[in-house]
């Protein structure tokens, strides 16, 4: 079952892309895995049905290569970005304020 991407978790994943390329690849690694627990965290409480690959990994690193697609203006990264990814990049773009805001709420819902 194929679940369409929230802005919410679009923005924790462009959010991600910003911090990852200044960490080492352990590092890299644990935030990846982390946004993938509390994506699957959000879907349980949401009550959204998963399965085994549901926003895994591997599902995070072909986003984050959507994202550097839309960053590069098509030069590096996937094709195959969403509305939604390119809502949340503009959004950090030209609203940071409202962003950081998402960020942050959605931290404070589903971390705890």
């Amino acid at each position: 079952m194929k679940v369409k991407w929230h802005l919410e978790e679009a923005v924790m994943l462009v959010d991600l892309y910003r911090r990852v390329e200044e960490l080492d690849a352990n590092t890299r690694q644990q935030e990846m895995e982390k946004l993938s627990f509390l994506l699957n965290k959000r879907a349980k409480i949401l009550q959204i049905p998963i399965d085994d690959k549901f926003r895994n990994v591997n599902g995070i690193i072909m986003q984050l290569e959507n994202i550097r697609y839309i960053e590069t203006k098509g030069t590096e990264g996937l094709s195959a970005f969403s509305k939604v990814a390119q809502e949340a990049y503009q959004l950090n773009s030209e609203m940071p304020e409202v962003f950081k805001r998402i960020v942050q709420e959605f931290k404070e819902k589903y971390e705890i």
